[in-house]
Formats: C-alpha cells, structure tokens, sequence
C-alpha cells in the first residue's frame, strides 16, 4: 500500500509513462536489446522533465499562498523528487540488461 500512494505522490501520469518505458524496456531486453539503452536514458530524462513540472508547481503554490509551513514545503519536493528517483532506477536496470546482454570472453 506504501508503494502504491507513493507512485500516486509522484504524479500518476508522469509515473505511469515511465512505468510505461520500465515495460517497453522489459520488452526491449528479451526482443530489441539495441533500445534497452536508449530507452534507459529517455526514462532518466523524462524523469527530470516531469520532477521540474513538480518543482515549479511546489513554487507556485508557496507564491499563491504568501508562505507555506516548512512541512510542506518538504511534501512538495518529495513528490517532485520521486519521479527522478523512479527514472534512474529504470536506467540503472538498462544499464545492467546492458552488461547482461555483452558476449563473455
């Protein structure tokens, strides 16, 4: 239940694309191993994508409210922090089908 109100705290349709990718990459390594790496970077970058939107969404509301309680603040941020957290863990996953995928000497 943890898992599942964080991934909704993070933004559900920018969470939802990179659950979207972590499946294509999942694919990609069994079908297309030339876009698993490709398809780790785009995952980190629309990580970082979607947690500016978040950040600048925390800023707007502190500037509407004239001021927010530091607790807040640090809800906000969170929230924008784990889609980026999400991204490099699927790129990280890329990179090990990566060296999964090299032929042994």
């Amino acid at each position: 239940m943890v898992a599942y109100s964080t991934f909704l705290q993070g933004g559900a349709f920018g969470m939802g694309v990179l659950t979207l990718l972590l499946i294509g990459l999942c694919l990609s390594a069994w079908k297309a191993p030339a876009w698993v790496s490709n398809i780790g970077r785009i995952a980190c970058a629309f990580g970082f994508f979607y947690a500016l939107f978040g950040v600048l969404g925390v800023l707007d509301a502190v500037i509407a409210a004239k001021g927010v309680p530091f607790w807040l603040l640090c809800s906000g941020l969170k929230g924008a922090v784990i889609p980026v957290l999400y991204g490099i863990a699927i790129y990280i996953l890329s990179q090990i089908f990566v060296i999964m995928s090299k032929p042994r000497i």
